[in-house]
């Protein structure tokens, strides 16, 4: 599965659980780093602000952008990871 595929793949998950949902299609547009998805569920409590680098099962995470997941990570309600296809059922 490539990465673009992956991507709509929760797109679709995201948008069909209600959640509001942000993904910059030119990253070049972008400061290094930022992760692929951005969402937040607009009637969840508590809230929580999920950040999703997404990768292929052998896709690379660069420094950048293992240094942005780790700055987010520490923001108290916020999920910042990076998750691969195997990992997108859970």
């Amino acid at each position: 599965m490539t990465e673009s595929q992956f991507q709509r793949i929760v797109e679709e998950a995201l948008t069909e659980r209600n959640y509001i949902w942000w993904h910059v299609r030119d990253a070049r547009l972008m400061r290094s780093g930022l992760p692929d998805v951005i969402a937040v569920h607009p009637t969840r409590v508590p809230r929580r602000v999920l950040f999703f680098e997404l990768k292929t099962a052998t896709g690379r995470v660069s420094a950048k952008q293992r240094e942005a997941l780790a700055a987010l990570g520490d923001v108290y309600g916020v999920d910042a990871r990076v998750i691969r296809p195997a990992e997108w059922p859970a």
